[in-house]
């Protein structure tokens, strides 16, 4: 790596972000400081080590009530990362003119004021012929504040196109049908009897990994029986009651077989909460649609004290079987629907294709059923509610990367449907227990704002790389839709992309097809990449700009409140910066507001980000 002239506030003949950089206030001190660690999105409260101005040491906090002062060996590897030689301590330019996976960059430092105009006159050309040609793709890593910001910016250049890369998969997507939330969690503590369908719950591969460990660990030695459908024989299968091998990518036709046995052989539902607080009783037509109130729009139930049809919000005795007829056409209740549809998933068929023996899958549907346990009732805070002590589970990449995931993980969320066990810590109330949902017309729970799954979009034209507005339901993750736009259906967009952030996101390992990323990321004239250290992803970039390690950073809050908030309380976690030296790098909020500056979308830019975090100007 070449160095034309010293960057500035750096120390002369010694590497910034060494042992050996310190400054005098730093020099003697022996310190121990409560920050939050976020190698990962778990935001593990940690505590760590400074003596003599060097970290010698990182360890959970005992205080903190999401990992209960447990860490993993990622999070204790963080002291690598800053002390790493290797790690940019300036701007850089490339000057090898060839750029593709394992060609030396053969980068060039220059000063923070000469990159950020070289950035910022890229995207100025660029969101002067059309803003759609800017590009910025975040990662999963960063503070939901810090991802406000760069939202904001890409709103103020009035680009459609900023994205994430892939985190829970297609699982969000269901969470957000199911209840409006971008994710759900698992009641642990009062749960007796789990089912974990292609998760390893508790292990370092998912999120929130240290609380959920514990809570399992204490609920298996209290008698909880949990059961793993895996392909492979996880640590999390190891620990449990039992594990069930399975066909990989098969898991949504055992939870639609288990469906079966449930509702077609058993008869175990929670018929009150499949009425009162579900679609199960919306009467359908036979295209499968509502069957509607003529005057109000509003979909319509078959109400059985009144023995007709009322709107879903007037129905007093909703019927969840028969056949009706509403306006001289046959209907009937979508769960009717449902229990015919199930039929075709018996256990002796559905064995053949999973490998599930069909006495194993009755004998699990029989034990989940029985363990929620209909009828019963649990005493919390003084206020008596239902009590579903059984929850099936699925999360992350295990079910939801498959091909048909999103409806492999709405099958697994039906089990709990059923039995009326939805109330699994599925986080809608947030902070002060505000609503963090809304309503939609036909009397449904949904997502605020434009995270939402329902009601379904009207298919258009696309106009952003992840071709988001071809499909109805659910959002496209950014990486893999480049990839698919620009590599293998270019002629989609009416604009070809030339300008591409990449913030502190690795895809080309975390990515899916990273041959088919690279020719996506060739596509562009400019690529820029903000990161805390060099990766392969980093080396596909013109720019690379530094950003500050987590050691150095603030940032509040650092757990999302979006959606994984876990435990019966909400809570807030500060990242403060536990050296005080300057390392060359900046804080990408700072990134992004000289950015604005020079491209000049400042005036645009503060009222958006002002409005995105809930402040007030002053």
């Amino acid at each position: 790596m070449a160095r034309e002239k010293p960057t500035r506030g750096e120390v002369p003949e010694v590497a910034q972000s060494s042992p050996e950089a310190k400054s005098d206030r730093d020099r003697f001190d022996d310190v121990w400081i409560p920050t939050v660690c976020r190698v990962c999105s778990n935001c593990c409260g940690i505590r760590v080590h400074r003596r003599n101005g060097v970290i010698v040491k990182i360890a959970g906090n005992p205080q903190s009530p999401h990992n209960h002062g447990k860490i993993c060996a990622k999070g204790l590897s963080n002291v690598i990362n800053f002390y790493d030689p290797g790690r940019p301590v300036a701007p850089m330019v490339r000057t090898n003119p060839e750029r593709g996976p394992g060609i030396d960059p053969k980068w060039k430092e220059i000063g923070w004021g000469e990159a950020l105009d070289l950035v910022a006159a890229r995207i100025r050309e660029a969101i002067r012929e059309d803003p759609r040609k800017f590009v910025i793709l975040r990662s999963t890593g960063e503070a939901d504040w810090v991802l406000s910001c760069m939202a904001s910016f890409a709103k103020a250049t009035g680009t459609p196109n900023f994205a994430g890369g892939p985190f829970f998969a297609t699982h969000v997507e269901a969470c957000y049908l199911i209840n409006g939330t971008h994710h759900v969690e698992i009641d642990v503590p009062r749960c007796e009897y789990l089912i974990l369908f292609g998760s390893q719950r508790g292990g370092v591969v998912g999120h929130d990994t240290m609380r959920a460990a514990i809570e399992i660990a204490e609920a298996r030695a209290r008698g909880m029986k949990l059961v793993v459908i895996d392909p492979i024989c996880s640590p999390t299968a190891s620990n449990a009651t039992e594990w069930v091998p399975i066909r990989p990518g098969t898991d949504g036709a055992v939870a639609l077989s288990m469906l079966h046995v449930l509702v077609n052989e058993l008869g175990i539902i929670d018929s009150s909460f499949l009425a009162t607080q579900t679609n199960a009783a919306y009467l359908v037509g036979k295209d499968g649609r509502y069957i509607r109130e003529r005057s109000s729009g509003k979909p319509l139930m078959w109400d059985e004290s009144g023995n007709c049809a009322r709107a879903f919000d007037a129905a007093s005795h909703p019927a969840l079987d028969g056949q009706f007829q509403v306006d001289g056409q046959w209907c009937e209740p979508a769960f009717s629907r449902l229990k015919e549809h199930l039929k075709q998933y018996a256990p002796e068929m559905v064995a053949e294709v999973t490998t599930v023996p069909s006495h194993l899958i009755r004998r699990l549907a029989r034990e989940f059923g029985e363990a929620a346990s209909i009828g019963s009732t649990i005493v919390i805070d003084g206020k008596e509610m239902p009590y579903r002590p059984a929850c099936a589970f699925c999360d992350s990449r295990g079910l939801s990367s498959h091909q048909f995931g999103m409806w492999a993980s709405m099958g697994v969320h039906m089990l709990n449907l059923v039995v009326g066990a939805m109330d699994i810590s599925t986080n809608i109330l947030g902070p002060g227990e505000e609503l963090r949902v809304e309503e939609s017309a036909d009397g449904l729970v949904m997502a605020p704002g434009d995270v939402r799954s329902y009601p379904a979009r009207r298919p258009r034209a696309p106009q952003s790389v992840n071709l988001q507005e071809l499909f109805p339901l659910g959002r496209p993750k950014g990486t893999v839709m480049m990839g698919l736009s620009l590599v293998q259906h270019p002629h989609l967009l009416p604009y070809k992309p030339e300008v591409l952030i990449l913030n502190n996101f690795n895809m080309m390992m975390s990515g899916v097809d990273p041959q088919m990323l690279a020719q996506a990321v060739g596509k562009f004239r400019f690529v820029v990449y903000l990161g805390d250290k060099n990766c392969e992803t980093a080396e596909l970039a013109d720019v690379f700009l530094p950003l500050h390690h987590p050691f150095q950073r603030l940032d509040f809050p650092m757990n999302s409140i979006r959606g994984w908030i876990s435990g019966d309380h909400w809570y807030y976690t500060l990242r403060q910066p536990v050296l005080t030296e300057e390392t060359g790098g900046k804080h990408p909020v700072e990134i992004y507001l000289e950015l604005a500056e020079r491209v000049g979308v400042i005036d645009k830019f503060i009222p958006r980000l002002n409005a995105s975090l809930g402040l007030l100007e002053c």
